[in-house]
């Protein structure tokens, strides 16, 4: 089975899951992220109300890819992961970005832990993302 992505226009290389709900979102691939999956709390709730599961009692602090900290809460995340409903461990931060997503803009971080088990496939001339297992 093969999950198909894109490559944006800033060079940002994502696919679209399904979550119950009927709700869509966008996730870029980081292959820097050692985690599943890290999540912005500013964008969480594209995801729906009744994917996410939040331990507000596990707050550390995590150090993103610029070197610079923040804080992070760890969070159970549910979305279709190669046709199944996979819960997900995810890291949920507290980052406020430069620029807020837009409807049209990836959510969260796929990093290496979820593609542990897959082939990973990025072909920026053609602008194609393929996540095979």
């Amino acid at each position: 089975m093969i999950i198909y992505g894109s490559i944006d226009n800033l060079r940002r290389p994502y696919v679209q899951v399904e979550a119950p709900g009927d709700h869509s979102i966008l996730l870029q691939i980081d292959t820097g992220v050692n985690r599943k999956l890290v999540v912005n709390r500013h964008a969480i709730h594209r995801l729906g109300a009744r994917n996410i599961d939040i331990d507000v009692n596990t707050i550390s602090s995590v150090q993103l890819g610029d070197l610079s900290k923040t804080s992070a809460l760890q969070a159970i995340v549910q979305f279709i992961w190669f046709g199944k409903l996979e819960v997900i461990d995810t890291l949920v931060t507290d980052h406020i970005p430069d620029r807020p997503p837009g409807d049209k803009d990836p959510v969260g971080l796929i990093g290496t832990e979820l593609l542990k088990d897959c082939k990973l496939t990025i072909d920026f001339p053609k602008g194609v993302v393929e996540i095979e297992r």
